[in-house]
């Protein structure tokens, strides 16, 4: 190009600045005052947002630092791009840190999509009252409109344990879009709502949406975790037959899972050789879930060997092979898996969970300090279990993988960080609301402390690793130093009685619907 305009500059910025290429991004930045142009507000929120949404919050700040410098006053934009990237990149602390001092420090009022980004970092966290907040923020600023707010609303209430609240505003969207229905639908599909889902699904039709892939990943999704597999078939060949849309590996996926669950291992296997393309990390991880769970230890050997390739570091195949190694009391093959994890130096990470009560979380880990409390704890952990038990409660101890007698192995089940939170808040409230636990592990087959159901797991190992742990630090607890101290914060009171979601989500059990439909998921 012979003239090149500020516009041409700033695509090239910040394509290369979302692409983390910022040596190269730098070096074009430095080169436009030579052309005789000085960099506008949309050169810098260009670099702002590239380096927020690659986890260099540190280098964004800086940049709004050095718009202030150059002259040019950093607006909403440039905020938002901050808060925005921060949230898609998972660091939900910083992106709320950023909204503090958007809203408070500098004054700005914020736009629809500093909602939405808002929305998508407290849902996050599973902070549901500070949720509510942002959508009465919302509602003063008259952002409700936007079908974007509106849809982040849906997704943040899924996420943190309140669907009859995603569905209240779902159906009061007057322009639905086609996120706004996938949203709504994978709000069913976490909470296994398979008849609402499939009826949803209906209306959407009649409404003359399109579904998209997203839509069937989604919908494929509930089938499995509603073991509809008649309904998953039907959906799966309807996405080529009727709606032209080439299956990907996320399909496939689904697939995989809703086979295994339901025990129909063999017709994974065949699904899986019979797959035009090569299968991921997620198909083999889907498979030997499903044969730890009914116990097919051949299989499982293929999965856990393709997976050991895939993902050499990750620790929760380890310890997914270990579970079914343990259930088969396999203790040799066992130990020979752990001292595999210990050879490649695969490590597990922090297992945390934690509970708001008043206006302070309380953070239980797996490893570092215990509570303060934990004598009270565990008293009235043992008590409750007790009471369980007289009820015909029968732990299960298969799951631990630990050579060691019964009345051991139900020790360790009692340490799980999620029940010591659940039984604190149980300690700590009089109230009859739910009570919302936040933790960071994957659930298969659980052991909860309340209830057990045929989506939860424990692994029980005592070294660190809970429910199929999934491989990954996940964002620490709100105002938390690295020892996981507890915090005094401002968020509202806490809540009540126990189920289970997924992964840093919610567990929460809410009454019965008016039209006696239970709450969230029984």
């Amino acid at each position: 190009m012979k003239a090149r305009n500020i516009f041409a500059w700033n695509s090239l910025i910040s394509g290369y600045s979302f692409n983390g290429q910022f040596e190269d991004a730098l070096k074009l930045f430095n080169m436009i005052e030579n052309h005789g142009i000085k960099p506008d507000l949309i050169t810098y929120n260009g670099l702002v947002y590239g380096y927020s949404m690659w986890g260099r919050s540190k280098e964004a700040l800086a940049m709004i630092h050095q718009i202030k410098v150059s002259g040019l006053t950093p607006n909403v934009v440039t905020w938002t791009a901050l808060i925005s990237g921060c949230t898609q990149k998972g660091n939900f602390k910083d992106a709320i840190e950023f909204s503090r001092q958007m809203l408070e420090e500098e004054s700005i009022k914020p736009n629809s999509a500093t909602i939405s980004s808002l929305l998508r970092a407290w849902s996050g966290l599973s902070l549901l009252q500070k949720g509510k907040e942002i959508h009465c923020l919302g509602i003063r600023n008259d952002h409700l409109e936007d079908a974007y707010v509106a849809t982040a609303l849906v997704d943040m209430y899924s996420k943190c344990g309140s669907l009859e609240s995603a569905y209240e505003v779902f159906q009061k969207i007057q322009d639905t879009t086609l996120g706004s229905w996938n949203c709504m639908i994978m709000g069913f599909a976490i909470y296994s709502w398979g008849k609402e889902a499939i009826a949803l699904f209906n209306e959407m039709q009649e409404a003359g949406f399109q579904p998209d892939a997203i839509f069937f990943t989604a919908l494929l999704s509930l089938c499995k975790n509603s073991g509809l597999i008649d309904q998953g078939w039907k959906y799966f060949d309807s996405m080529k037959v009727d709606c032209n849309i080439s299956p990907t590996i996320e399909h496939y996926s689904c697939m995989v899972d809703l086979l295994g669950r339901s025990g129909y291992l063999d017709e994974a296997w065949d699904f899986i050789e019979k797959m035009p393309t090569e299968p991921d990390a997620l198909v083999w991880g889907a498979l030997l879930g499903s044969c730890k769970s009914h116990e097919n230890l051949e299989l499982a050997q293929i999965a856990a060997k393709n997976l050991f390739k895939l993902e050499p570091q990750s620790p929760a195949n380890y310890v997914l092979v270990m579970n079914l190694y343990a259930i088969l009391n396999r203790w040799e093959d066992l130990e020979q898996i752990r001292d595999l994890m210990g050879v490649r130096g695969v490590k597990g990470g922090q297992v945390w969970s934690w509970i708001q009560i008043n206006q302070t979380v309380h953070h239980f880990s797996a490893r570092g300090k215990p509570h303060p409390d934990e004598g009270d704890i565990y008293f009235e952990l043992y008590q409750l279990i007790s009471e369980m038990k007289n009820s015909g409660y029968i732990p299960d101890v298969k799951c631990v993988n630990q050579n060691i007698d019964c009345v051991e192995k139900e020790k360790v089940l009692l340490s799980h960080t999620e029940k010591l939170a659940i039984t604190y808040g149980l300690l700590k409230t009089q109230s009859q609301a739910p009570l919302r636990m936040v933790f960071n592990s994957t659930t298969s087959e659980k052991e909860n402390v309340l209830a057990t159901t045929p989506d939860d797991d424990d692994d029980g190992d005592g070294e660190g690793y809970e429910d199929d742990w999934n491989g990954e630090a996940d964002e620490m607890p709100p105002d938390f130093d690295e020892d996981g101290e507890n915090a005094n914060i401002g968020f509202g009171k806490s809540t009540k009685r126990v189920d289970n979601v997924t992964k840093n989500e919610e567990k929460v059990l809410l009454p019965a619907f008016s039209d006696g439909r239970p709450g969230e998921r029984w």
